[in-house]
């Protein structure tokens, strides 16, 4: 077994949750989501109210309109202001 390098490795809690494309949702990810009618972008963060969110709306509540993009690791630029 291999000893982790923390500053190269970062680990990401998986949701339980896929996209409507069933891929699998992590912490951390970018998704797009049709929120409200609108196309929507944001990162899958656990609340401290015990769930997944996208801002302040419930991950669970849009997962069929959810797709995953990216992540803040690897594609932060998802997130700039178009």
């Amino acid at each position: 077994m291999y000893p982790l390098d923390s500053e190269h490795v970062t680990l990401e809690q998986y949701t339980g949750l896929k996209d409507k494309d069933y891929v699998e949702i992590y912490e951390g990810d970018i998704v797009s989501a049709s929120i409200y009618g609108e196309l929507e972008k944001g990162v899958v963060e656990y609340s401290p109210f015990g769930e997944w969110v996208i801002g302040n709306i419930r991950l669970n509540e849009v997962i069929s309109r959810v797709t995953v993009i990216g992540n803040i690791h690897e594609n932060l630029d998802l997130l700039e202001a178009e």
